[in-house]
């Protein structure tokens, strides 16, 4: 079988607090290797950014930051930003034969960003979708 997506989104409710309202809270996992990889990067620039400005962080669930939804819209809108995290993964990495596999990825990350509401939450997990399912 073929999962159709390069990462999939798994839905999962929170409960705040006082006021008993209810965020959804997506988790982006990785398919392979590559994108363990890419998503590792992306979560670590969000945090080096958030560092500065802490109104993108919805909360942090296992040691997961979780974005605000409306943040990494705003984010990957911007017509500068996925050259700038590709570029940024390049740099880091070194020794790409090709940034097509990168900029599918971020596209697809773009993608995801537009799907949760304005008060839901995205965050990149360090799970991959094979472990997720097999539990």
């Amino acid at each position: 079988m073929r999962i159709k997506f390069l990462m999939r989104l798994e839905q999962v409710k929170v409960s705040k607090g006082a006021n008993k309202n209810q965020s959804i809270i997506w988790q982006v996992l990785a398919e392979n290797n590559f994108e363990v990889s890419l998503i590792d990067y992306v979560d670590r620039f969000f945090e080096i950014e958030i560092i500065k400005d802490g109104d993108g962080v919805l909360t942090v669930i296992d040691n997961e930051m979780v974005y605000h939804s409306t943040f990494l819209k705003n984010n990957f809108n911007d017509p500068e930003f996925i050259d700038i995290v590709a570029l940024g993964y390049i740099n880091e990495k070194g020794g790409i034969l090709s940034t097509k596999p990168i900029y599918k990825c971020l596209k697809k990350l773009k993608e995801f960003s537009l799907i949760p509401s304005s008060k839901s939450g995205i965050t990149f997990s360090k799970k991959t979708f094979q472990s997720f399912i097999n539990k």
